[in-house]
C-alpha cells in the first residue's frame, strides 16, 4: 500500500492576493498630462499670445528762436508724434529723442491696446547751432 496525501479541497487553499496593475504610478500619468496641458494652454493664452504692437507715426518738430542770456544760449526743440498700439495687450514703448544722431533724451510711454496718444515733448538744448531732431522706438514691452 502506498501512502497518499489527502486531497486538498479548494477551501483549504490559501487565497491569492488581489492582482494589482504592473505599475501603480501609471494611474496618475494621464491626469498629470491633462493638468500640464491645461496649464500650458492657459499660460500661452494669457501671457504669451496677447502682445502690444506700438508704432510711432506723424513725427514733426518745431525749433524756437535762439534765446541768449549772458554767455549762454538755448534753443528749444518741440517734438510732435503719435504712438498707436494696435496689439492685443497694453504696452509701453521706450522712445529715444535724438539730435544729430546722438541720444538727447529717452522716455517710456504707456499706451493701452487699441488706443493712440499724441505726444508733444520739448527739449531745451544749450546751443543755437542747427540740429536735426529725430525720434525712434527702441523697445516695446507688455505692461501688467
Amino acid at each position: 500500500m502506498q501512502d497518499t496525501a489527502p486531497a486538498k479541497h479548494p477551501e483549504s487553499v490559501p487565497a491569492s492576493p488581489i492582482p494589482r496593475p504592473a505599475n501603480n504610478r501609471l494611474r496618475w500619468f494621464w491626469p498629470a498630462v491633462a493638468v500640464l496641458v491645461v496649464a500650458l494652454v492657459g499660460f500661452y493664452a494669457f501671457y504669451v499670445y496677447p502682445q502690444p504692437k506700438i508704432t510711432l507715426s506723424d513725427f514733426s518738430y518745431f525749433t524756437s528762436q535762439c534765446s541768449r542770456l549772458g554767455n549762454s544760449s538755448t534753443e528749444v526743440y518741440t517734438y510732435f508724434f503719435t504712438l498707436a498700439n494696435s496689439g492685443s495687450a497694453d504696452g509701453s514703448a521706450l522712445v529715444y529723442f535724438y539730435l544729430d544722431g546722438s541720444i538727447a533724451y529717452l522716455y517710456r510711454y504707456s499706451v493701452m491696446h487699441g488706443k493712440s496718444d499724441r505726444i508733444i515733448w520739448s527739449l531745451d538744448w544749450p546751443d543755437c547751432n542747427s540740429h536735426t531732431p529725430r525720434v525712434a522706438i527702441t523697445e516695446v514691452s507688455k505692461t501688467w
